[in-house]
């Protein structure tokens, strides 16, 4: 479903001038609709431009902080052919378990009470449960073009959740 509607200049007026005033009596276009036409043909294109910038912050606002939905976004809109970018994320290095001990626990977590284990519980009231880099890697065209790189670091901060650290390296 299209929001917005696609604006044709030449379209319109056929439709404000009806056949009356837009074709003469030999079938051809009349005087009067090419020359409204001439005025109002100017406006086209930055109409087409401004049309571009809406949907692309539509597309960019309504982009959710996941992967592939993040992933899709930003190659659809700097690398539309070969589709390059991609994002990767490291582990967490923290995760809340509760009731680990009890015998019904519905929570999975091997190897907690073991004194070798990777998997750190911290306490309940930490301020960080989770910490985790996102990496977003673009190929090397956009990450040498400073106008792009600029232009990606500010779409993915308008995207990107609080508190969210994330590096761009290049392919």
């Amino acid at each position: 479903m299209n929001l917005y509607k696609k604006i044709d200049y030449s379209k319109m007026l056929l439709e404000t001038m009806r056949a009356y005033h837009s074709v003469n009596a030999a079938g051809q276009l009349s005087y009067m609709y090419k020359f409204a036409l001439c005025c109002l043909y100017p406006l086209q294109q930055p109409f087409d431009n401004f049309d571009a910038w809406r949907k692309r912050i539509l597309l960019i606002a309504n982009c959710k902080w996941q992967i592939g939905q993040l992933t899709n976004v930003l190659n659809m809109l700097y690398d539309p052919i070969l589709e390059r970018i991609s994002i990767s994320q490291a582990e967490t290095v923290g995760i809340f378990v509760p009731n680990i001990d009890e015998d019904e626990s519905s929570y999975f977590a091997p190897n907690i009470d073991e004194g070798e284990s990777e998997i750190m519980v911290p306490n309940i009231d930490d301020a960080v449960i989770s910490s985790n880099t996102v990496t977003f890697h673009v190929p090397a065209l956009i990450y040498t073009n400073t106008a792009l790189l600029s232009q990606l670091i500010a779409d993915i901060e308008m995207i990107k959740l609080k508190g969210i650290l994330y590096t761009i390296v290049s392919i």
